[in-house]
């Protein structure tokens, strides 16, 4: 019963939308059937028709890449990020055309924050980068950025530098965070899962050191503090349960809580519910 419970890394997106290269289907309905019928020379021509469009632009674009006309493909993607067409939202897109070369899409958000330097999309994307290659403490100070002035959707970036404190050790700080995002969103499972997970296996490292202590009385001690930790999990596991009931993950971490502390007749409720799922 000594099993740490695994923390959930859903952390996939900041935005909540996974970056990758894709065509854009919001525009120029007729371009996008021709690019389903699997006609590329058509569809490019027909989204080139509308070159002011940073988002024509963007699809000729991803379509030259796709039918390997490389030389069309960097003057159009370059295109995106002329004077004429530059914006926040061209360097986003400029920077997904090339999302597979991980240097050069940081290359491309740090450009674009010198000259847009407080749109949050790109300080998302570029905390979305960080996040990827787990460089947590780089990942943090943008955290911080976002969050000074970004009035929306808080909940996902302080759940992301909760991780980020988190890998690096610094509970505490995570803790804090994880606790900031479920104020914001108070159904919010990662962070009441984590937050359960933290002190979990916090009373468990407690555990395995006391077992290591010849000495009864900090031993004893140790327990003690160990059940502590236990029994700060349980409001946040309950909580977790009642938000996504019957995740036997949660259900065998409250079990065997419940057994540590000698809570028989919760024990026993547990056990029964996990028995009807097994």
């Amino acid at each position: 019963m000594r099993i740490k419970i695994l923390l959930l890394i859903l952390i996939v997106s900041l935005t909540g939308q996974i970056i990758a290269q894709d065509i854009d289907t919001t525009y120029f309905k007729e371009c996008y059937q021709l690019f389903l019928n699997e006609n590329f020379e058509k569809a490019k021509e027909c989204y080139l028709e509308n070159d002011t469009s940073i988002y024509a632009i963007y699809n000729a674009a991803f379509i030259s890449n796709k039918v390997n006309d490389e030389k069309r493909f960097k003057k159009l993607s370059k295109k995106l990020i002329s004077k004429k067409m530059r914006s926040a939202d061209s360097y986003k897109l400029y920077a997904d055309l090339n999302v597979s070369d991980s240097v050069k899409y940081l290359k491309i958000l740090n450009k674009g924050l010198k000259v847009f330097e407080n749109d949050t999309n790109l300080l998302i994307l570029k905390a979305n980068y960080y996040l990827s290659i787990q460089d947590f403490e780089s990942l943090i100070p943008i955290a911080d950025n976002i969050l000074s002035f970004k009035k929306s959707n808080k909940g996902s970036i302080y759940s992301a530098r909760a991780w980020a404190h988190q890998m690096l050790n610094d509970n505490e700080l995570a803790l804090t965070d994880y606790k900031k995002a479920m104020e914001i969103d108070s159904l919010y499972f990662e962070a009441y899962f984590n937050i359960a997970a933290i002190y979990y296996n916090q009373a468990v490292d407690l555990h395995d050191i006391a077992y290591k202590e010849p000495d009864n009385t900090k031993y004893y001690e140790l327990i003690q503090n160990a059940n502590r930790e236990f029994e700060k999990a349980v409001p946040y596991l309950v909580q977790a349960d009642k938000i996504n009931p019957n995740d036997l993950t949660i259900l065998k971490a409250l079990k065997i809580i419940y057994y540590r502390l000698k809570l028989d007749k919760e024990y026993q409720e547990i056990s029964d519910r996990i028995s009807k799922i097994e």
